[in-house]
């Protein structure tokens, strides 16, 4: 079962391996504040799912890049809480690491490392974010999403 699953995503002809568009990503973030109600929620999430013919959305797609900040701030307050127990206050015992395995588009790393960048340098100039992901064309989709969010990739 495990090989033919691993065959149906990410073999030559699988999911994972076409370069065509297979998690969709929306041209641009719902304007949340924008939006009246429930109703008009449900038909500006319509409208996305029409759009994605050729593949499907995660929530981090939805909320971007609230989604991802939201993750960030839960990330950073356990990495800090971690320094705080060790007794170094405002100083992490050791440079925060995050590893996200089958990063999508990239969106959630753009989206967590650029608010990381913005709200805490300093921990951002020191952290890791490692992507773990097989398929080739869906790491070079990684690769050029961050790189369009301005985040240094090597």
């Amino acid at each position: 079962m495990r090989e033919f699953v691993h065959d149906c995503l990410y073999a030559r002809s699988g999911y994972f391996s076409s370069p065509s568009e297979r998690v969709y990503h929306p041209p641009a973030p719902v304007r949340f504040g924008a939006l009246i109600g429930e109703a008009d929620w449900r038909r500006t999430q319509a409208e996305l799912v029409s759009r994605a013919s050729a593949g499907f959305l995660t929530p981090v797609e939805y909320f971007q890049p609230w989604y991802a900040r939201a993750l960030g701030r839960y990330v950073v307050g356990e990495h800090l809480r971690e320094a705080a127990r060790a007794g170094l206050e405002g100083a992490p015992a050791h440079p925060l690491r995050i590893v996200e395995m089958g990063g999508g588009n990239g969106t959630c790393a753009a989206g967590l490392l650029g608010w990381l960048r913005d709200e805490y340098p300093s921990l951002y100039d020191s952290c890791s974010y490692e992507l773990v992901e097989i398929s080739p064309a869906m790491a070079e989709r990684q690769s050029h999403r961050l790189r369009e969010a301005g985040i240094d990739t090597d």
